[in-house]
């Protein structure tokens, strides 16, 4: 009788734990509108529980980053950090930690910032490392982005096509992300800049691929191609990579970022 009791008492606490365990793991999904302003991904966001203010969501930025206007309430900012722009050029900045980084109700995890000698026309930068641990998504046919739980991710994934996503780790700390494309035959691996609209392809890699021109034909996902844009408007720079893939080539569309499993998910508006 009693080794009975016992067993019952040590289901009901593992049943107990169990529930606790999936109650605190779970999370509904969060809906944060966003506006393009200028070609860049911006919405509004909060440090410190303070009245939220606008922040550029860019993909190829590394480091969640404060503005002058916000970088007072960064704390313990007692290394710096080196990176290099697209074009190749150093950038030092100061990283700290804030009390908290909310975008709409979704609050960041990882509260380490950089602190930005500037952020441009937004008071600050939300990168990748923001999404380092959730999938989230883009839809840029609603102008939402989107923090998924499990029942919203799934129907992504029933619905919609999958490429690998390249990521670029540095240090666990900036986080930025990648994939391949196709220009005409040629596959360049792209960062995905969410803070421009347009296409910008490497002088040297454009030249090797004999690609030539304000237009091409088309690109498209190299390992989706369904996923494409006709008559692809592009310009040329010296970058540290083969190319950008700014916001329009997603126009209509929703992108899924799945860091924990490097993929990237493309749905057609609904």
């Amino acid at each position: 009788m009693q080794a009975k009791a016992r067993r019952a008492a040590g289901t009901l606490l593992c049943t107990v734990a169990f529930a606790a365990t999936t109650t605190a793991g779970a999370r509904a999904v969060e809906r944060i509108p966003f506006t393009n302003s200028g070609g860049a991904v911006v919405v509004e966001a909060s440090i410190d529980r303070r009245p939220a203010v606008p922040m550029t969501v860019d993909l190829s930025a590394g480091v969640d980053r404060l503005g002058p206007s916000l970088r007072s309430l960064a704390y313990d900012v007692d290394r710096t950090f080196v990176t290099m722009s697209a074009a190749g050029e150093r950038i030092d900045f100061g990283i700290g930690r804030v009390v908290s980084f909310t975008i709409g109700d979704f609050a960041l995890g990882d509260r380490t910032v950089g602190i930005a000698p500037n952020a441009g026309p937004a008071d600050g930068v939300v990168s990748a490392a923001a999404f380092r641990t959730v999938a989230t998504t883009l839809d840029f046919h609603a102008h939402e982005l989107v923090v998924e739980d499990a029942e919203s991710f799934a129907d992504r994934r029933r619905t919609g096509m999958s490429v690998p996503l390249i990521l670029q780790d540095d240090r666990d700390l900036a986080l930025r992300l990648f994939a391949w494309f196709d220009f005409g035959g040629r596959p360049g691996l792209c960062a995905l800049d969410t803070a421009t609209d347009g296409i910008v392809l490497d002088k040297r890699f454009a030249a090797g691929a004999g690609i030539a021109g304000p237009a091409l034909p088309s690109v498209t996902l190299r390992d989706e191609p369904r996923v494409a844009v006709k008559g692809a408007a592009v310009t040329y720079a010296d970058l540290i990579y083969d190319c950008e893939i700014g916001n329009e080539f997603w126009a209509d569309r929703a992108l899924t970022i799945d860091v924990p499993n490097r993929a990237l998910w493309i749905n057609a508006p609904t």
